[in-house]
């Protein structure tokens, strides 16, 4: 693989990782400390239909889950990117049970305005950086399992004495 884009796929993966530990601790001081108050939407969005623990506990496994893929992306170790990819199906599935809730017991006013699935102006970046993520992750994966193919130890075939015979590369 070409070195930018080596480096390009890395400084994505790297990127994903810093601001998902920096978001969920902006939202965590935030949510903690009351410091900004929510705006309308970010509260709707954000909190009815959740019980007030979801917030920390969903945060805390975001800044778990992306310290996991910075450890995997700096050991270039595949399964250290499991964590993330749960974590982000997991929310969805949380926005999921929170719109059907909404949706049964909110006001149907509240429900069109503040709900992911039916409004396309918060429905698409959300999808869209879900989708963004996991193409990086797929190809940060592929990029590992290049790097593992190509070690510095190879055996290489003599044709005239028909053995092998082991050569490293330095």
């Amino acid at each position: 693989m070409d070195r930018i884009t080596h480096r390009f796929l890395i400084f994505q993966g790297l990127s994903i990782g810093i601001l998902s530990i920096v978001s969920s601790l902006v939202t965590i001081y935030n949510y903690a400390f009351n410091y900004l108050h929510y705006e309308t939407w970010e509260r709707h969005n954000d909190i009815n239909g959740m019980p007030e623990m979801i917030i920390p506990v969903r945060e805390l496994c975001w800044l778990v889950a992306a310290g996991a893929l910075l450890y995997g992306i700096h050991r270039r170790q595949i399964r250290f990117f499991y964590p993330i990819i749960g974590v982000a199906a997991l929310v969805l599935l949380i926005h999921l049970v929170r719109e059907l809730l909404l949706l049964w017991t909110g006001p149907a006013e509240w429900y069109w305005h503040f709900t992911l699935f039916c409004n396309p102006s918060l429905m698409l970046p959300m999808i869209g950086r879900r989708i963004h993520g996991m193409m990086t992750l797929v190809a940060l994966r592929r990029l590992f399992e290049s790097d593992h193919s190509s070690d510095n130890n190879f055996v290489r075939f003599n044709p005239d004495r028909e053995e092998c015979e082991t050569n490293e590369i330095n």
